[in-house]
């Protein structure tokens, strides 16, 4: 069970791709390597917070405009 707040990859890249396969998860791995996408690593698990995927889809809003 994830900390209130705080997505794992699967939920992140359901969230964002629209539905979670290997291939979205990858981009949200490649995102958070990259540092375009913040995450907190909680043992071997990585989890974003849900204002990183509000604020990606808020610049993707904006960018549509």
């Amino acid at each position: 069970m994830n900390a209130p707040g705080l997505l794992s990859v699967s939920e992140a890249a359901a969230q964002l791709r629209g539905e979670n396969t290997q291939y979205n998860r990858r981009i949200i791995h490649k995102l958070i390597d990259a540092g375009e996408l913040e995450s907190v690593s909680i043992d071997k698990h990585k989890l974003v917070p849900l204002a990183e995927i509000k604020r990606l889809r808020g610049s993707d809003v904006e960018r549509n405009l």
